[in-house]
């Protein structure tokens, strides 16, 4: 049985959501990845196109708000809709990734929500026991 990734949680904001990782590699690629699963259907995206971004942060906490915010503006920038996202380099303060994507086709992508940004309301990384 495959474990899931995230899973959309109650929350007096607009949508939350926790994310597991066996590392923080995979925490942050999971994280990213509900993100693009709650702007559309990433099984309904083709991987046209590549764009590489890189984002700093002061902390593991702020490099993870500022990756996932980077990945929205690039969504609503480029009027794209990503189906992958890699991690290509991660250290303490600095992260580079991959998105693969198109542009938005509104006659196959279903825009299931317009996500403002992400902030740090009920944020904790931590370790934990297996899900």
């Amino acid at each position: 049985m495959r474990h899931p990734r995230y899973r959309i949680t109650p929350t007096t904001a607009d949508i939350g959501i926790e994310v597991w990782g066996g590392e923080l590699a995979q925490l942050f690629t999971n994280a990213a990845g509900a993100i693009l699963e709650l702007i559309t259907d990433t099984s309904q995206v083709r991987k046209d196109i590549a764009i590489e971004f890189e984002v700093e942060g002061r902390d593991t906490a702020g490099l993870l708000v500022n990756w996932l915010n980077e990945i929205i503006f690039l969504h609503e920038a480029k009027e794209m809709v990503f189906a992958e996202v890699q991690l290509l380099e991660l250290t303490d303060f600095y992260i580079k990734g991959r998105l693969q994507g198109e542009a938005v086709d509104l006659n196959r992508h279903q825009l299931k929500n317009s996500i403002k940004g992400v902030t740090y309301h009920r944020l904790d990384i931590s370790r934990s026991g297996e899900h």
